[in-house]
């Protein structure tokens, strides 16, 4: 028995030997400065580094800038170079005329707008005369509205008569600054004054008009006023000129156009009382 308690001893003790030993090492070896078993940093050695020159690239210490101060004042100032200001020159301006080329000269005829009255010494003394004392007239190419107008008879201006038609209500006339041009004016107008008697004159020889013509192209017969020209549908009618309405007898002749037409003209008709269009052929 005493000696299995000795033998325990002796294992404790040698453990506490161990034990103490590695604490005493580790201890020893951080005083030191030695490496333990455990990873570390490994110790750096400073290096003092002793100045050098100064390089061209370093920055002056304040002493050296303080020198070079003074150098820089015992220098001779350099000289400032000023910079040339620019020169404003005055420019007179002086006042120049442009002169157009020449450009072709055109003859300009004037023509005079007022009626010149015939003078009586053209007239003989057995000549019937006829004047438009209040008014101007038309002067036509025959006797009726029917005929185109030619001229014009001025207020005021006297001219030859040369003859009259069948009915004594239209008058052959020298047109007035015509050379010897006849045209007819009425005498139903109450604008001409005649010296001498309109019988006395002889018939004067006239054409018929020219026939003029109107093209209906719709679908509807036509009919004019005044006149009471038939239009059928889709025909063209020889008929006299004048002015005219246009009436569509299919509608309750409804007026469907007003027209004026001229000898040896074509009026065409292509819409009718409904509103409705055609094309003509």
């Amino acid at each position: 028995m005493m000696a299995i308690i000795s033998r325990k001893n002796l294992i404790l003790f040698g453990m506490t030997v161990l034990i103490m030993s590695s604490l005493s090492c580790n201890l020893a070896s951080r005083l030191v400065g030695e490496p333990t078993g455990k990873p570390g940093k490994e110790p750096t050695e400073e290096k003092y580094i002793f100045p050098t020159k100064l390089q061209a690239t370093e920055q002056p210490t304040e002493e050296v800038v303080e020198v070079a101060t003074e150098i820089a004042a015992t220098e001779a100032p350099v000289e400032t170079l000023e910079e040339p200001t620019a020169t404003v020159k005055s420019v007179k301006k002086t006042a120049t005329r442009t002169v157009p080329p020449p450009t072709a000269t055109l003859a300009v005829i004037r023509q005079s707008t007022q009626a010149v009255q015939p003078t009586l010494a053209n007239l003989s003394s057995g000549d019937i005369t006829v004047t438009a004392a209040t008014g101007n007239l038309f002067v036509r190419r025959g006797p009726g509205t029917t005929y185109n107008i030619v001229a014009g008879f001025s207020k005021g201006v006297t001219t030859k008569a040369v003859g009259r038609n069948e009915k004594n209500d239209w008058l052959a006339i020298e047109i007035p600054l015509a050379k010897g041009a006849i045209g007819w004016i009425s005498m139903g107008t109450g604008y001409t004054e005649m010296s001498g008697s309109i019988q006395s004159l002889p018939l004067y020889p006239y054409d018929e008009p020219k026939p003029a013509y109107i093209q209906n192209c719709t679908m509807h017969d036509m009919t004019t006023r005044p006149g009471q020209w038939n239009l059928p549908a889709k025909t063209t009618q020889k008929v006299g000129p004048g002015e005219y309405q246009i009436l569509d007898m299919s509608t309750g002749q409804s007026k469907v156009q007003e027209i004026v037409l001229k000898e040896g003209n074509t009026v065409t008709i292509k819409t009718d009382g409904n509103g409705v269009s055609y094309g003509c052929p």
